[in-house]
């Protein structure tokens, strides 16, 4: 039931996205250009932190998956897209598919392989969190790698697994959301000497007079002719 819903919620604001918003913004009267400025920079930043977890995702699966098709381990490419997956959840995703992976080697090459697998997938790992995803993730959201590992840190211990899938973005779009709520529109720069001057109104237009014999067309008056 929750992924129906899931699903219905999503294809209505990829469709009416726009008008959803405007809608919304209704409820808050005068403060709306501010909480439009909001919703908009944080959708921004959301969208910068996703593709920068996708990128490092796509690392980490592409050379674990190196790894494992030069040992000659079967199943290589379906471990390596799990390990993609995986990377998308801090600390227990990686845990679970390198497990898998270690699992498989350990069948298929024995438990050398395995030990130089886990030995391999332990330091990408730690390479991952405190070198690409503070670089990437931190790059593209415009924070210090720092912050990342201090919200991720602060977001586990808080609310365990979920605080720290959440907790880099969620601190992200807090960070550039909630100055704007607070800014003001950016005043009207006077006109500078080479801009082209405003149009000169246009005036009304004149009653048209009526036709006659005796309507004059210039300042004497007309006489009418021989029949």
């Amino acid at each position: 039931a929750s992924i129906v819903l899931l699903l219905f919620v999503t294809f209505f604001l990829l469709k009416d996205g726009e008008g959803i918003w405007a809608w919304f913004l209704k409820a808050f009267g005068t403060v709306a250009p501010r909480v439009d400025r909001a919703g908009r920079t944080a959708w921004v930043t959301l969208s910068h932190y996703v593709q920068g977890t996708v990128a490092v995702a796509a690392v980490h699966g592409v050379l674990m998956g190196i790894v494992l098709a030069v040992m000659g381990v079967p199943l290589w490419a379906a471990l390596a897209v799990l390990i993609f997956l995986a990377s998308f959840i801090p600390i227990v995703g990686i845990f679970f598919a390198g497990a898998v992976a270690t699992l498989v080697t350990l069948g298929a090459k024995g438990p050398i392989y395995a030990l130089i697998f886990l030995g391999i997938l332990v330091v990408e790992q730690q390479l991952e969190n405190h070198v690409l995803q503070p670089l990437i993730v931190g790059r593209a959201l415009h924070f210090h790698p720092l912050a990342i590992i201090i919200v991720l840190a602060v977001g586990g211990i808080l609310a365990g697994i979920a605080g720290a899938v959440v907790a880099v973005p969620i601190a992200a779009i807090l960070y550039r959301a909630v100055p704007e709520l607070f800014r003001d529109a950016p005043p009207q720069l006077p006109r500078g000497p080479d801009a082209a001057p405003p149009a000169p109104p246009t005036p009304p237009d004149k009653p048209a007079q009526a036709a006659g014999p005796l309507a004059p067309t210039s300042g004497k008056p007309v006489r009418p002719g021989p029949a």
